[in-house]
């Protein structure tokens, strides 16, 4: 019963987050993805209050719930790609995901660096934020070109990202 509430739970927090970044004029994932950090940190900070919690979020029900979700929205995006269009732009679609996964990776390992207090461990920590950013990078940008509607067709010259969303 409490992996069902905690699903609830997470599907009107970020629906409602979702919602609200879209009447402000950005993509819904970006108020999904402010939903899911609100959430860890609340799981942080109520860990040693609720320790039925933890368990409910480490719990397989979740981590089966999080694969089916990234699957389906993977298989989505392999739905929407024209294999024409990508060879056609090959070479400029080779830097975009490269610094995809570059960036982030950067990012990830930099801002652990700052925040992670020393330790023997910190630089394989710092490494291990990096790569976890770079990872769910990916389902993230997708799941944002395809709001955009950037993602199965170039922006024409003249564009600009998000405009037709004012």
């Amino acid at each position: 019963m409490e992996v069902v509430l905690f699903l609830f739970i997470m599907l009107v927090t970020t629906r409602a987050l979702g919602e609200g970044t879209e009447r402000i004029g950005l993509p819904a994932s970006v108020g999904e993805v402010l939903a899911g950090v609100m959430l860890a940190v609340l799981i942080s900070r109520l860990g040693g209050l609720a320790p039925g919690l933890a368990a409910v979020v480490d719990g397989p029900e979740i981590k089966l719930v999080a694969t089916i979700g990234i699957f389906a929205l993977m298989l989505l995006a392999g739905i929407e790609m024209r294999p024409n269009e990508i060879a056609a732009n090959s070479r400029g679609a080779f830097f975009v995901a490269l610094g995809g996964i570059i960036v982030p990776l950067l990012a990830g390992v930099a801002l652990a660096w700052v925040f992670i207090p020393d330790s023997p461990l910190k630089s394989v920590q710092a490494l291990f934020v990096g790569v976890a950013l770079s990872t769910t990078a990916v389902p993230a940008a997708t799941r944002l070109l395809m709001e955009l509607g950037l993602f199965a067709h170039p922006p024409r010259s003249g564009d600009h990202c998000g405009s037709h969303l004012r």
